[in-house]
């Protein structure tokens, strides 16, 4: 079984297993309508945007659509349901063609309950469907797994995620001083915070960056990254540089991994800047480790 572009040689199974899909999931659609929107999909020109089929031994069991952003078509073969063939689609439609908006029947309960299961909710609903028939659209978006945002310093800091990252309140206040602080939701609740703070014209610096402990180790760290990275590009920045501590080995191996490298080392700095000594896995920190990353600038 493999996912491959369309062929013109699929398209009359393609047909047939909309037709199929259809008849056996809309049941709120007459068999006379089904036979006059079979003759409006024979007129769709397939090659006019992106098309993946899903072939078993040269036979088409279903088939995904993406135009932009939104998932114009998504039928499987009734015969085949039940075997996450359909999970396969939505995936690849999510992950490779990243796609992030469905319009769908209201009627078709199913459909809705499938879609919703990957994140996808109600932001719009239509009176008529797309060829005017008395068929209530829903348009379902994407919700992203967290929400990052741009925090109002004035209102209350973070300082309970923020001291995972730093050992005082004073050092976070003084990287709050010109920074910029950024906090992660997750279904409302506040499960990641960092602070950005402009070195100079084209760098731009991670201060902190922390993600609550229940959740460590899931991922989250990594899109805090990717958020930073692109828009830090966005805003036109160079160059992207962060500390950490030089027993911290599994955040310099993030970091690593990110594409950062090593450029510099601060002697002494968490013993200069910091009254008592700190300590990571049983021994005193004591360097800073300052690693950078250049950045594809999109600036215009």
């Amino acid at each position: 079984m493999e996912l491959i572009p369309y062929k013109e040689e699929h398209r009359e199974q393609m047909i047939s297993v909309w037709e199929k899909s259809v008849r056996a999931t809309h049941h709120f659609v007459t068999s006379q309508e089904v036979d006059r929107l079979k003759e409006l999909v024979k007129k769709i020109d397939f090659n006019s945007f992106i098309v993946y089929c899903l072939i078993s031994e040269n036979k088409v069991l279903g088939f995904l659509g993406v135009e932009g952003d939104v998932i114009e078509s998504l039928f499987l073969d009734p015969d085949y349901i039940g075997q996450k063939l359909g999970t396969k689609l939505m995936n690849y439609a999510i992950k490779n063609l990243e796609a992030t908006k469905v319009n769908v029947n209201e009627q078709n309960i199913e459909a809705i309950k499938f879609y919703s299961k990957f994140g996808f909710v109600t932001y719009e609903r239509t009176e008529k469907d797309d060829y005017g028939n008395d068929y209530p659209i829903l348009k379902m978006e994407l919700k992203p797994e967290i929400q990052i945002l741009k925090a109002n310093k004035s209102n209350e800091i973070p300082y309970d995620l923020l001291l995972l990252s730093d050992d005082t309140k004073e050092a976070i206040n003084k990287n709050l001083n010109k920074g910029e602080l950024y906090i992660a939701k997750k279904n409302d609740e506040i499960i990641a915070s960092f602070i950005l703070k402009i070195i100079e014209k084209e760098t731009i610096e991670i201060k902190n960056i922390a993600v609550t402990e229940k959740l460590q180790g899931k991922g989250y760290g990594t899109k805090l990254l990717n958020f930073i990275i692109d828009s830090s590009e966005n805003r036109g920045f160079k160059k992207l540089i962060v500390g950490t501590c030089d027993q911290c080995n599994k955040e310099i191996s993030f970091y690593k991994k990110a594409g950062f490298v090593i450029k510099d080392k601060r002697k002494n700095f968490f013993i200069d800047n910091y009254k008592d000594p700190i300590f990571e896995n049983g021994l005193q920190i004591k360097d800073m480790i300052l690693l950078s990353m250049e950045l594809n600038s999109k600036d215009a």
